[in-house]
């Protein structure tokens, strides 16, 4: 009886601890409407699919693989302009993302040689 009162107790502080405590991504998993694709990828850089399926295709087809969330995806599904089930996907491929990403982080100039 001790037992079952101390699992009760337990499961009443967590869930009241849970509703109470804002989750790190609860802004992250938000259903939100985008204006522009610009202003998608400031918070889903690799674009957003629909279901786990247009994700997979998208990325065997060698871009990046988008995350899925169905909610921010039907609220910008006029995005979608290629209804492919991925609004925004970064056509960019996975080594073009890394070389940019080397690029940023080492704050290099590239300066293209002049030919003659």
């Amino acid at each position: 009886m001790k037992l079952l009162l101390k699992i009760f107790l337990a499961l009443t502080v967590v869930s009241i601890v849970s509703n109470v405590v804002p989750s790190p991504f609860a802004s992250w998993a938000q259903d939100t409407a985008y204006e522009n694709c610009t202003d998608l990828r400031a918070d889903w850089p690799s674009g957003v699919a629909r279901n786990e399926k247009a994700a997979q295709k998208i990325s065997a087809a060698g871009t990046e693989k988008p995350r899925v969330h169905a909610g921010t995806h039907r609220l910008n599904e006029r995005l979608d302009a290629n209804n492919n089930g991925v609004v925004c996907e970064n056509k960019k491929t996975g080594t073009q993302l890394i070389g940019d990403a080397i690029r940023k982080s080492t704050q290099f100039q590239w300066r293209s040689a002049k030919v003659r």
